[in-house]
């Protein structure tokens, strides 16, 4: 028969882990950890290109149907600042944005992504058709490589494609 003091370090050399194999598993939670982190800080910036994209979109469609609808009968259009997306209406009928003439309404631009191209779209009143003709905007990440480019054609219609 064997005595108590054998069996007991018998089952104590078993019990637990060894240090190596606890070493082991916080190093891979770690990476696991590194490399969720990374992949949600791409999509997170993503994200924020999209939304800024959406409004953008959105604001150009508002602008070219109340011009189609002939909204308080005048050109509707965008004009796009480096910190200010505006919607607004032609009252003096130059055919440019003039600030402080222009009936206005202002969206508050993402300080995350930066915008390239054309400034000032205008819609003509009843067609929809883009009255400035100009180059497509580019949004761009500022933390992020990833670029969109918005077009607006002649006729009016809006798309755009990632870069």
């Amino acid at each position: 028969m064997k005595s108590l003091k054998q069996s007991q370090t018998k089952y104590s050399r078993q019990a637990g882990f060894s240090l190596i194999e606890i070493m082991v598993v916080i190093g891979l939670i770690s990476v696991i950890g590194l490399i969720s982190f990374s992949i949600s800080i791409g999509g997170f910036q993503r994200s924020t290109l999209n939304s800024e994209r959406d409004l953008l979109v959105t604001i150009l469609q508002t602008a070219r149907s109340k011009s189609l609808i002939n909204s308080n009968e005048v050109a509707h259009g965008v004009y796009i600042e480096a910190d200010t997306i505006i919607l607004f209406e032609d009252t003096d009928k130059d055919g440019h944005f003039t600030d402080g003439t222009d009936v206005e309404i202002t969206f508050p631009a993402n300080t995350g992504v930066t915008h390239g191209g054309d400034s000032e779209f205008l819609f003509a009143q009843l067609s929809g058709d883009e009255i400035t003709t100009g180059e497509d905007i580019v949004l761009t990440g500022t933390r992020t490589s990833d670029s969109v480019t918005v077009s607006v054609y002649d006729n009016g219609r809006i798309d755009w494609i990632w870069n």
